[in-house]
């Protein structure tokens, strides 16, 4: 009995990280706020005061004409891949 109680939830388990593994795209402008957000935060808890952003470039990286990440680059200080799907 114990047996197939383990094995039960351990496919139940599985069922159900499989039914949670699908995404949908990231867009440009979704990507663009996560970034954001985590090198802010990265910053602070480094220098203890929120960065001033003179200029980000945000550059896809495709495949198959989907795209896989995004690469945020923060005016040459840092940057942050997220990812695209």
């Amino acid at each position: 009995m114990k047996k197939i109680s383990k094995m039960l939830l351990t496919l139940s388990l599985i069922l159900f990280c499989n039914i949670h593994s699908f995404s949908d795209p990231v867009s440009l402008e979704k990507a663009k706020l996560i970034a954001q957000n985590f090198y802010s935060a990265q910053y602070f808890r480094v220098y203890g005061i929120y960065p001033q952003y003179k200029a980000i470039t945000i550059n896809p990286i495709s495949y198959k004409n989907a795209t896989s990440y995004w690469v945020c680059t923060f005016s040459k200080v840092g940057f942050v891949i997220v990812s695209g799907d």
